[in-house]
């Protein structure tokens, strides 16, 4: 079967928009998704940020720099396993303690890759992405971060998993799209067969008609129905043509006899006048059968 008769299906096209337009409303849903999920574990993120800046501040309250100077030191692991940055400075940006040799540019909240200082390592540790927050507490600037690693782990693998879930969603809608036009094309095939059977003399050809009642079987039906109509058409015709020829036989044996008498009196001599006679009321006879043939002619028309 030629697959272009299949992809050019209404049913195929069909499922062509239909998953164009599915992608398009899919791919909008997951960017939504996508900034919404960042955006809730981000703000995890902040949330345990804001809970570390609120410890530090009551530090730097009871015991002053000496003490918050001291707790920060005590933050920082031994192996560089960092999830959480610290970072204390005063007012010229000269670090006083924790992981960062340098405060980051920005001020409020920001996602910034920074390499951080691990007790431990002789070349410092390699650069990680971090959601940190720069806040001043009197002359001093506080850096407080969480690696965000986990966050961008999720979130590709939301994204394979949505992109994955579209080629399914989008593949499933196409070979929906193809097989029912598949099946429409083979039921048409169907019909062409029939009616071409029908086209070659087969009266009793009629189009299969399914228990799904689809578009094709309605379809189906109402060309049987025309063609039950075709067949007793052509049932009346071959009688009407089976009398004509019999109506017509009687009067055309007749006047053939009528002529073999007349030929015979010619060959003798006698007067034929009677016999050409009879021939014409043969002829008279047929002309108005055909006269009757063609008023039921104009009638039907």
């Amino acid at each position: 079967m030629d697959r272009a008769s299949v992809t050019s299906g209404a049913a195929f096209k069909t499922a062509v928009r239909g998953t164009m337009i599915l992608v398009a409303i899919f791919v909008l849903a997951s960017i939504a998704a996508y900034f919404y999920v960042q955006r809730e574990m981000l703000g995890v993120l902040e949330n345990q940020i804001a809970e570390d800046q609120i410890v530090l501040a009551q530090i730097y309250q009871e015991g002053g720099v000496t003490g918050l100077v001291e707790v920060i030191d005590s933050l920082r692991h031994p192996l560089g396993m960092k999830f959480r940055v610290v970072g204390l400075f005063d007012a010229n940006g000269q670090k006083l303690a924790g992981d960062l040799d340098l405060a980051p540019d920005l001020v409020g909240w920001s996602s910034t890759s920074l390499s951080v200082d691990a007790a431990g390592v002789p070349d410092g540790g390699a650069a990680v992405n971090y959601h940190v927050n720069r806040s001043t507490m009197d002359s001093f600037t506080l850096v407080v971060g969480r690696d965000q690693s986990l966050v961008e782990v999720q979130l590709r693998r939301m994204l394979t998993a949505l992109v994955l879930m579209g080629v399914a969603i989008s593949a499933a809608f196409l070979w929906l799209g193809y097989r029912a036009s598949l099946y429409s094309l083979r039921k048409l095939d169907r019909m062409a067969q029939t009616l071409d059977l029908v086209s070659k003399g087969d009266a009793q050809a009629r189009l299969d008609v399914s228990d799904q009642n689809d578009q094709i079987d309605r379809v189906s039906r109402a060309m049987n129905l025309h063609l039950d109509r075709l067949s007793a058409l052509m049932t009346t015709t071959r009688a009407s043509a089976a009398a004509i020829a019999h109506d017509l036989r009687t009067p055309l044996s007749r006047a053939f006899l009528a002529v073999n008498r007349a030929q015979t009196l010619l060959d003798k001599g006698e007067d034929a006048r009677g016999g050409l006679d009879e021939i014409e009321a043969e002829l008279t006879r047929l002309r108005s059968i055909f006269d009757a043939i063609l008023r039921i002619s104009r009638l039907e028309q």
